[in-house]
């Protein structure tokens, strides 16, 4: 397995495409991308990713774990641009409870796709052999119509559209007040951006958990923060609950670090 570093910060997505594609090779024989990064929180150009990734028949499995709730996942289109699988999580942007997710595999692969836990529903077809891994709660996955019955009352769009309008908001502000810059730009970005902290700070990993635990004990501010490169990273996120304020509070708290 081969793992591809992104650059960061990064503002273009012809930067993203490039460095995927170089680290293709003859013996390449699946490319798994984000839908959305995790820590450094990058809107991954699908489309284009897709579309180099059919010309050299190679499958594309997309992890969504911050994907469902966050970005608009329309299954059809994804299948029609080459992507032969999508795992998404339902406990983040959807507001289920932890151990809800899906599979979605494109049906001319579903004979190849199997489960970790092999039961005696083995060859009973694709649906059948995922049903039951044994023994488990089935609750999380039950309450997933009621997380999707929450969005509906705001509309999915609508709130994705608020989401990603106060992150870039609040990107822009903390940014402006630490005198420092966004991992990525407005397009890259979705309900979720990222931050450089003001220099004075060491970047590295027990650093930021102090200024993560100092932030939550004394302030009552939760957000990662993330050592990437030679710099500490605030990775903010919105949901329909937050307002700008909860940002300027950060960036209060940060000064008085």
């Amino acid at each position: 397995m081969k793992i591809v570093e992104l650059p960061f910060p990064v503002h273009d997505e012809e930067e993203i495409v490039d460095v995927i594609v170089g680290a293709l090779g003859s013996r390449t024989r699946l490319l798994v991308v984000d839908h959305v990064t995790s820590p450094s929180a990058i809107r991954m150009p699908l489309q284009k990713i897709l579309n180099f990734a059919v010309g050299r028949d190679l499958p594309v499995v997309v992890d969504g774990a911050h994907g469902p709730g966050n970005l608009p996942v329309d299954l059809a289109s994804l299948a029609a641009a080459g992507a032969i699988a999508y795992v998404g999580h339902c406990h983040k942007w959807l507001c289920a409870p932890k151990n809800a997710a899906f599979l979605w595999t494109r049906s001319d692969w579903q004979a190849r796709m199997h489960p970790a836990v092999i039961g005696n529903h083995h060859g009973d077809g694709y649906r059948e052999s995922f049903l039951w891994p044994g023994t488990h709660d089935p609750g999380a996955w039950l309450a997933v119509s009621a997380a999707l019955d929450f969005q509906a009352e705001f509309g999915p769009e609508a709130i994705q559209t608020y989401c990603h309008a106060l992150a870039n908001q609040a990107a822009n502000t903390l940014a402006a007040d630490w005198g420092t810059e966004r991992g990525t730009s407005s397009a890259l970005a979705s309900g979720m951006t990222n931050v450089a902290l003001p220099p004075g700070f060491d970047a590295n990993l027990r650093s930021a958990e102090r200024i993560r635990q100092s932030l939550r004990r004394d302030h009552n501010v939760e957000v990662p923060v993330i050592p990437i490169g030679h710099r500490l990273w605030v990775r903010i996120s919105a949901f329909i609950y937050s307002e700008i304020e909860d940002y300027r509070r950060l960036s209060r708290a940060i000064a008085k670090l």
